[in-house]
């Protein structure tokens, strides 16, 4: 987070293209969202890609330090770098995303969140997905289900 910091400070209010992974974690054909406590919407977990990382290594500390679970990246579903996955955060600021969305593996062991920044955590069925949750992440939740080895790009 320091990282997101440094650059948001020497960036000012610019909008910015920020790398980051996000990661599909499943239990019973339901995929896990979490309620971020900043922006109050539902997302995949994952987060910004810091100096000295592989976007891999990004997408599994993030989901490590969010939930507490330890899982390795699998296939990699789609990749996102479209204006239209433009986020705004309360105070003004924009980001458009660069995001690499993989297949989580590994044993689920039990979810600890980290209550700093994220509200709650679910397993949702596609056809489930909140309301209240990001127009980017209903994108990848419908990659996510139809998903059959080959990734998109969006």
């Amino acid at each position: 987070m320091d990282y997101w910091h440094r650059i948001r400070q020497a960036a000012g209010p610019e909008p910015l293209i920020i790398p980051g992974a996000a990661g599909a974690i499943t239990q019973n054909g339901k995929l896990l969202l979490v309620r971020h406590n900043l922006l109050k919407k539902w997302q995949i977990p994952g987060g910004v890609q810091e100096v000295g990382e592989t976007i891999q290594r990004t997408a599994e500390r993030e989901i490590c330090e969010e939930l507490g679970v330890q899982l390795r990246v699998g296939p990699l579903i789609g990749v996102y770098s479209g204006p239209q996955w433009m986020i705004e955060y309360p105070d003004g600021v924009k980001v458009q995303q660069l995001t690499f969305f993989f297949s989580m593996q590994g044993p689920l062991t039990p979810i600890r969140i980290q209550e700093s920044e994220i509200a709650d955590y679910r397993f949702f069925a596609p056809d489930e997905i909140p309301q209240d949750t990001f127009e980017c992440c209903r994108q990848k939740v419908l990659d996510w289900a139809s998903f059959t080895g080959r990734t998109v790009f969006r």
